[in-house]
């Protein structure tokens, strides 16, 4: 039996993308019914499917019609179960890292990055092998560039960063590594899209502890990791590539989202906050 996948991808408004999958099982041998399920996927999550029944000797114009209505239905799927999802959009209450900015000097946050932008024809995740970089989908140049202005970012800004944890992969590692020059890896952290249930839920439960965890006394956590990580753990989309949320623990195992800082806040308030400089006197005996 062969399995066809045909990834179909939209963009609503601001709810992010909508992958619809059409799963095709095909009897090679034998005309035997089989069936056809479409699965609804929401950034690669699976959310359900739908299926209907037919035999390889449908004829292609029968199938096609079936797959545009299953494809239709399928987005319609989607959308609502994006709509009732309990997601955080991107400014919904939370607050402006400028005025969080003191807080944040003083430490005892985590700040959860997902990786900067990717170079998005290279290698699959699907085909990774975590001990070469070559293997994987990698840090574009303009992702490398990010990572290193918001590490001079946090440096112009007096922000201590503590801990910096990373996914085991190199894209998020290279993210840490430009922008705080030091990391550790945990393989909880593991891109959670395309893993078992157990696996996921091992994921989820360690990324809720990290995000609730205090860190050291005057100094901030860092994490960097994927979008569907912290999807699992705390409902929240990281959109775009570069993005952070800052975290508050909370006793309990809770935590509380305070912030959402797009990649170019960080340097954008440093600017703000340079020291500015006094202009030059006029030479004397100048007119």
């Amino acid at each position: 039996m062969h399995i066809y996948f045909v990834p179909i991808s939209v963009k609503i408004r601001n709810l992010g993308r909508y992958n619809v999958l059409w799963q095709v099982s095909v009897a090679s041998r034998w005309s035997m019914p089989k069936v056809d399920r479409a699965h609804v996927a929401v950034d690669g999550k699976i959310i359900g499917y739908f299926c209907l029944f037919g035999s390889r000797t449908m004829r292609n114009n029968t199938f096609r019609r079936f797959r545009k209505m299953a494809l239709l239905i399928g987005l319609v799927g989607a959308m609502n179960s994006v709509l009732a999802a309990p997601t955080i959009l991107a400014g919904a209450k939370l607050a402006q890292l400028s005025s969080l900015l003191g807080e944040l000097r003083s430490g005892g946050f985590v700040i959860y990055f997902r990786h900067g932008p990717t170079d998005q024809t290279d290698s699959r995740d699907d085909e990774a092998n975590l001990m070469k970089c070559e293997t994987q989908r990698n840090l574009s140049v303009e992702g490398r560039n990010q990572a290193i202005q918001i590490g001079k970012a946090f440096q112009a800004l007096r922000i201590p960063v503590g801990t910096v944890t990373t996914s085991p992969f190199c894209r998020c590692k290279e993210t840490a590594k430009l922008a705080f020059g030091h990391f550790s890896v945990s393989q909880d952290l593991y891109f959670s899209i395309g893993t078992n249930a157990s696996e996921t839920k091992r994921y989820t439960e360690s990324l809720r502890r990290m995000l609730s965890t205090p860190p050291v006394k005057a100094t901030n956590a860092v994490i960097v990791s994927h979008s569907a990580n912290l999807r699992e753990a705390a409902g929240i989309w990281p959109k775009p590539e570069g993005v952070a949320y800052v975290f508050r623990p909370m006793p309990g195992g809770q935590f509380e989202p305070i912030a959402m800082v797009l990649p170019e806040d960080w340097s954008t308030l440093a600017k703000l906050n340079a020291p500015s400089r006094p202009k030059a006197s006029p030479a004397a005996g100048a007119p």
